[in-house]
């Protein structure tokens, strides 16, 4: 893998936890805000939202296979990355790329 594909990688991977701090940060401007606009438009959140959609099991998809074989990762926890891949994936994500992937 590539300087700039394990670069692009990590963004990625950051993408659906900055994205759900973004909704929170959405809501709370809504619920307590005395203007009531949102931060984004309907139109940009939609956007956003389907974006994220399709990236967060392309990611799971990735990861699970790089665990499975990349063998950068030790044997006996197989198992226990992908239960939290699939089940953890935004806050998995960044760790994932952070401590495998980041160097070669």
């Amino acid at each position: 893998m590539t300087r700039r594909s394990r670069i692009l990688l990590g963004i990625l991977s950051l993408w659906p936890l900055f994205y759900v701090i973004l909704l929170i940060a959405m809501v709370v401007n809504i619920l307590y805000s005395t203007s009531r606009q949102p931060l984004l438009s309907l139109g940009a959140t939609a956007v956003l939202h389907v974006v994220t959609f399709f990236l967060v099991p392309s990611l799971i998809a990735y990861y699970v296979r790089f665990i499975k074989e990349s063998g950068k990762v030790p044997g006996g926890q197989h198992t226990k990355w992908v239960l939290l891949t699939i089940f953890g994936n935004v806050v998995v994500f960044p760790y994932l790329w952070y401590r495998f992937i980041r160097t070669n």
